[in-house]
């Protein structure tokens, strides 16, 4: 089973989230990616996290783990972690982000990927005084119709990447 890292950024009053508008599918999502070798997942969740947004952060807690079993390349679990911005510039973002913005929590994108919205409304819980700050432990759904489009679209932007030499 494969296993990746996903950072949800919020501001310093956790007002604000960072999102990734991804350059292949283009919709909006928190960064994240799969590790590479010999990388601890808070280290994935960091480096996905610089690549895809051109900041640095600082990992504040583990969110929990995301068991996701329908997704177009396989099941997986995400390890969710919550971060605050330490530095770097939006304009450093790698090439797999098509644009990079922060939104208010209560206005975010309509092209937000559903799996990212929980992970964000998980995370104000978690900060929540009140919660316990167990880490969260779910199993998220991919609806059909998004799985079904996604695999055809990873199929391409696989071929493309390819043929532009990117990996």
């Amino acid at each position: 089973m494969k296993t990746s890292a996903s950072t949800i950024v919020l501001n310093d009053d956790s007002s604000q989230v960072l999102l990734i508008l991804r350059e292949d599918f283009r919709v909006w999502t928190i960064p994240g990616g799969g590790p590479e070798a010999n990388e601890s997942l808070e280290e994935t969740a960091l480096r996905e996290t610089y690549e895809e947004t051109g900041v640095h952060v600082d990992i504040e807690a583990k969110l929990g783990e995301y068991y996701r079993p329908n997704m177009p390349s396989g099941a997986n679990i995400t390890h969710a972690f919550i971060a605050r911005y330490k530095s770097g510039s939006l304009e450093d973002a790698g090439w797999e982000s098509a644009d990079v913005q922060w939104f208010d929590i209560n206005n975010l994108p309509k092209r937000l990927m559903p799996m990212s919205g929980e992970l964000i409304e998980d995370a104000l819980v978690y900060s929540d005084q009140a919660y316990s700050g167990q880490p969260f432990k779910k199993t998220q759904y991919l609806p059909f119709h998004i799985a079904f489009i996604l695999k055809g679209a990873i199929k391409i932007r696989n071929l493309r990447n390819l043929i532009l030499g990117r990996t």
